[in-house]
Formats: C-alpha cells, sequence, structure tokens
C-alpha cells in the first residue's frame, strides 16, 4: 500500500501549493493588483491537473469502480485495511486542506464578484445612458443619437 501513501502524499502536497498560490490570489484581489492573476490561474490550472491525475491513479489503485464518488472509495477502502494507519492520517489531512482550499477559493470569488460589480459601476457612470424618451422625436422619426453627449447637444 505503498504507492496509495505516495499519491496521497503528492496530493498533499500540489494541494499546499494550491491554497499557497489561492492565498496570493486573494491577496493580489484585496490589493487590486490584477496583473498578477494571469500567472496564478495558469499555476492554479496546472495544479488541479495534477491533482486530478494524483487522484484517478488513487482509485485506480484502491480498486474503485469508475465513476464511483472518489471520496466514498476511499473510506471504504481505509475501512477495509484498518492497519494502514499513515494512509488514513494522510488520508484526512488530505480532505483538510481539500476544505482550506474550498473556503479560499469561494472567499476569492465573492471578492472577484465584488470588483466586478465595481467595475460595472464605474463603467455605468462613464457610459452615457439613452433614455427612451431620446429615441423618438417630436414627428416620430428616430433621432439617431450620436453616443455622445457634447455632438448630441450641438
Amino acid at each position: 500500500m505503498q504507492n496509495i501513501a505516495l499519491l496521497i502524499d503528492g496530493e498533499i502536497e500540489a494541494l499546499v501549493r494550491l491554497v499557497s498560490l489561492m492565498e496570493q490570489e486573494q491577496e493580489a484581489l484585496k490589493t487590486a493588483k490584477p496583473e498578477t492573476l494571469s500567472t496564478l490561474g495558469d499555476e492554479k490550472a496546472d495544479l488541479i491537473k495534477r491533482l486530478n491525475f494524483l487522484e484517478m491513479e488513487r482509485i485506480d489503485q484502491i480498486g474503485a469502480t469508475p465513476g464511483s464518488d472518489p471520496k466514498s472509495a476511499m473510506t471504504h477502502w481505509l475501512d477495509g485495511h484498518p492497519a494502514e494507519i499513515r494512509v488514513k492520517s494522510s488520508w484526512h489531512s488530505l480532505l483538510e486542506l481539500a476544505r482550506q482550499a474550498k473556503a479560499l477559493n469561494e472567499l476569492n470569488g465573492k471578492l472577484v464578484a465584488m470588483h466586478l460589480e465595481r467595475t460595472e459601476q464605474a463603467l455605468n457612470a462613464l457610459t452615457p445612458q439613452r433614455s427612451n424618451s431620446g429615441l423618438y422625436s417630436s414627428s416620430g422619426q428616430a433621432t439617431g443619437l450620436s453616443g455622445s453627449r457634447i455632438i448630441d447637444s450641438a
């Protein structure tokens, strides 16, 4: 069962790095430094691919059926291998890191939503809004506004 322990250790290592990247992402979002987000996103995507690969390898090693819930499959395997104390301990560490990563991801998502809302508000403030009353002249013809208040008022 050494191979399963090594796979879980690899998952833990990747998750530790993912949590670190998500913390850096959060800092960039808090300080409004978007220039680092692209690089962090690329690194996160690579780590997620690695995590998915390692999980599939672990699922294969424990003999779970394809399509089964990975968490349930691992719990079932651990129940059938009570002597694998190191694997069980590592598995619990992995689950805790996954919960931490999920919480960070949710918080970062909220921060991104806040930035998008502020950006939308700024764009709305800077973009002239056309009122429905300006679409047609008193004769019933379309007015053909240019979108520029200076030109339209001239």
